[in-house]
């Protein structure tokens, strides 16, 4: 289901985890912004020897960019912006 312009947040209840997967995901306009921000204010970028140890963003093959973070409690985040019309 595509929603315009519209906050989706889905909780469901799980056993205790210690979260090496993905938390959270937030989908943004401007990643490089936001990026820049979260900089700003002492977020640390994870960066992974396969696939972006010389940059905080990962650009895809179809032009989709990612960056992941650990929130305050260790948890894996990750924002994102694509170029596909089927999540504008």
């Amino acid at each position: 289901m595509i929603v315009e312009n519209a906050t989706q947040l889905i909780l469901y209840e799980r056993g205790r985890t210690k979260a090496d997967h993905t938390a959270a995901v937030f989908q943004v306009d401007d990643i490089e912004t936001i990026v820049e921000q979260l900089r700003s204010q002492d977020i640390k970028f994870l960066r992974y020897d396969d696939i972006n140890k010389n940059s905080d963003i990962v650009t895809g093959d179809t032009g989709h960019k990612i960056a992941w973070f650990n929130d305050s409690e260790g948890k894996l985040c990750q924002i994102w912006i694509t170029c596909s019309p089927y999540y504008k």
